[in-house]
């Protein structure tokens, strides 16, 4: 692709990936692995991107604080607003595609009503950008980090910042959220992920500078982005980590086989995961050899 891709995202199905190129929405067909549109539009440099399954949508927000909101299935663009009068460094579809979050580089959250783009609520201007964006599972508010280096919560009752957690000196601008509950994970710059209550899931050592945590839809998989490399692949399921010593800027992950698109110098790469790969099933024929005899039990 010429240019420079800048910013990536998968829908939570993994029907259709996204990614930008100066004033251009590339729309990815992952069944095919193509590009199924190029849409063009009319932006400043972008800063934002995400995708609903729910509706098929996909919005890209700039540096001017527009958002333009884009139909994954055709390319046509449906609308655009300036949900900010400066640039917007994150926004979030809400699970069920109906609303969406939109976070500035001024501090402000506002949730809109995609329907006619009316605003539900917002979080005026404060502490500092605002840098990720997460819904709670149950629509209840959202998550966001800040610059103020504080994991916040905002429930919808009160339209009020509540710090939850605060991070570490030397802590990655980054966090996770598990499918389908309300825990949090964090990272820390050696590449460890740890609950935001506290309790280590992973624990570091590979990294000498994260940058970035993914989990896929269902927090089967998780990757570690390190600054340095090498990338982390965890398959929490089999209890196993996977490392490519590779640079990578970003991935999504495609579905639960650990599949990914990766965000790398040069363009888009399409990464299979440890099980399409074989690598899986290297691991576990190696645990098979390792493993003890089984013990034969006596006759009575």
């Amino acid at each position: 692709m010429e240019g420079e891709t800048r910013l990536v995202a998968v829908d939570e199905a993994g029907r259709w990936g996204a990614t930008t190129l100066p004033e251009r929405l590339l729309l990815i067909d992952m069944e095919t692995r193509t590009v199924a549109w190029d849409t063009p539009l009319e932006g400043a440099a972008w800063t934002a991107l995400d995708l609903s399954t729910p509706g098929n949508l996909a919005a890209v927000g700039d540096e001017s604080g527009r958002v333009f909101v884009v139909l994954s299935t055709t390319g046509d663009e449906l609308f655009n607003f300036r949900p900010h009068s400066e640039t917007v460094t994150a926004l979030r579809f809400s699970p069920d595609g109906r609303m969406l979050a939109t976070g500035s580089i001024a501090g402000a959250v506002r949730i809109w009503v995609l329907r006619n783009q009316s605003l539900r609520g917002e979080l005026p201007a404060e502490l500092g950008a605002v840098w990720q964006l997460e819904w709670d599972p149950a629509l209840r508010g959202v998550y966001f980090l800040k610059d103020d280096r504080a994991l916040h919560a905002m429930p919808f009752e009160t339209f009020m910042a509540e710090p939850i957690a605060r991070l570490e000196p030397g802590d990655a601008m980054t966090f996770a959220s598990e499918a389908g509950s309300a825990s949090l994970l964090l990272l820390d710059r050696g590449g460890a992920v740890r609950f935001a209550e506290g309790e280590t899931l992973l624990e570091g050592g590979a990294c000498k500078a994260a940058a970035l945590l993914r989990q896929s839809a269902s927090s089967r998989w998780l990757a570690v982005v390190c600054d340095d490399g090498p990338l982390r692949v965890w398959d929490r399921t089999a209890r196993h980590v996977y490392t490519a010593d590779r640079k990578v800027r970003d991935l999504r992950f495609v579905d639960e086989r650990g599949n990914r698109l990766e965000l790398v110098p040069g363009g888009l790469n399409w990464a299979p995961g440890p099980i399409d790969s074989g690598e899986a099933a290297e691991v576990d024929a190696a645990r098979q050899r390792k493993a003890p005899p089984p013990v034969e039990a006596e006759a009575p």
